[in-house]
């Protein structure tokens, strides 16, 4: 479902998908050649051509690679082309687009010397960077973030503050595989990103310099130069060779307009009134269909929920421990169905209204059922159900919004 903001409502919204990739025309309404700006080189080895990025209908977007007698530009000698696309609009983490979903799918077969990327990086001067798939050298499939991390300003521009993943090995990266991220903004400086191989969870981190940093959207692919052999081999080959791109989603929470709700936008616990247990991810899933179940407080990721108001007090919550929203399955209306976390997708299955009742504490009721999240026959047990109900005024179905 897509639901499309305005001044009082907040919803998802696709801005890319794989239409785009439909005919040259439609690429071209929705990416540019080579670096904005004009820029044709990178720091490999590598003059951007768009004539090395071809759209076949049926497959995607292919980018070409090749060999030939060579060129320089300002000073420096160059004896590759390549293909390079970019996004035509901008990733901006702030208030008013909180939670960012971004990934391809693409087959990038393992030659040695070759440095394809997919990749978030400033506008401005580089002082962050997210790269959602790399392969560069003899790591094979890897992904990393840059930037200074919590409380760390002063080493933004060190290399050395990447978290770096390696999750592909050559032989394993020549299949087609979906990369993605889904990251969102916890506090006025960090973003914290959530990355995904074949919609498994690899690692998440929280870095800084991303909020309010407007953010080009890059595939690229280039080629080593010799200084970096060690880690790939220095390129041999004459080409073409080719990487396919099948599609890129690029969707986005847009709360531009959207008043204050009753729970100010950030992270929480939920923590029932009868058991004084929160709501929690039972063994810290982190995959689609993990069931939700309380817990006694113990301070975990997969007890935290990031919330954000989409008008007329109706929220979507997130898990901080896997990126995934708070849902009831299958818009079941059934009683008792057990609460569990999937891909947010702005569907109303996925959003909650909240009421006050009293005390400070709230009632959750499902947009899409009209039931209430509780925990289950009242029970005051660890790993007790968390499902929903036709609201009753029970002391289990009332919740505190409290502050990590």
């Amino acid at each position: 479902m897509l639901v499309v903001a305005n001044t009082s409502w907040g919803g998802w919204e696709t801005l890319a998908d794989g239409s785009n990739f439909s005919s040259q025309a439609a690429f071209e309404q929705a990416y540019g050649y080579n670096y904005a700006g004009g820029g044709i080189t990178h720091n490999g080895d590598c003059i951007m051509d768009r004539s090395n990025v071809v759209v076949v209908s049926g497959e995607g977007v292919k980018l070409r690679c090749t060999r030939f007698s060579g060129a320089s530009v300002n000073g420096t000698f160059y004896d590759y082309k390549s293909g390079t696309f970019y996004w035509h609009k901008l990733v901006v983490f702030d208030s008013n687009h909180p939670v960012w979903d971004i990934s391809v799918t693409c087959q990038v077969p393992y030659v040695a010397g070759t440095w394809p990327a997919f990749w978030l990086t400033p506008t401005n001067d580089w002082n962050c960077e997210s790269d959602i798939m790399e392969s560069w050298g003899a790591e094979g499939i890897r992904h990393g973030t840059y930037g200074a991390p919590p409380g760390d300003p002063g080493n933004a521009n060190s290399w050395a503050q990447g978290d770096t993943e390696t999750y592909l090995s050559r032989s394993q990266q020549t299949a087609r595989h979906t990369y993605r991220i889904v990251a969102f903004v916890v506090n006025t400086t960090d973003v914290e990103f959530h990355y995904f191989q074949d919609g498994v969870q690899i690692y998440h981190v929280t870095k800084s310099h991303f909020v309010s940093n407007p953010l080009w959207v890059i595939f690229d692919y280039e080629t080593l130069r010799t200084e970096n052999a060690g880690a790939g081999g220095t390129p041999v080959f004459t080409g073409p060779l080719w990487v396919t791109v099948q599609r890129i989603n690029i969707s986005d929470l847009n709360l531009t307009g959207v008043p204050a709700g009753r729970i100010p936008n950030g992270t929480c616990r939920l923590v029932s009134r009868r058991s004084r247990m929160e709501v929690n991810v039972q063994g810290a899933a982190t995959d689609n269909g993990g069931k939700c179940v309380q817990y006694p407080i113990a301070g975990a990721a997969n007890g935290l929920w990031l919330v954000n108001h989409l008008g007329n007090n109706v929220y979507c919550l997130l898990g901080r421990e896997s990126g995934r929203a708070l849902e009831v399955p299958g818009w079941s209306r059934a009683q008792g169905t057990q609460i569990d976390i999937r891909d947010y997708l702005g569907s109303k299955n996925q959003n909650w209204k909240v009421t006050a009742v009293s005390g400070g504490y709230y009632e959750l009721a499902n947009v899409a059922s009209s039931q209430v999240l509780e925990v289950s026959g009242g029970s005051t047990v660890g790993d007790a159900v968390i499902d929903q109900w036709p609201w009753n005024g029970g002391n289990n179905q009332e919740w505190l919004f409290q502050s990590p």
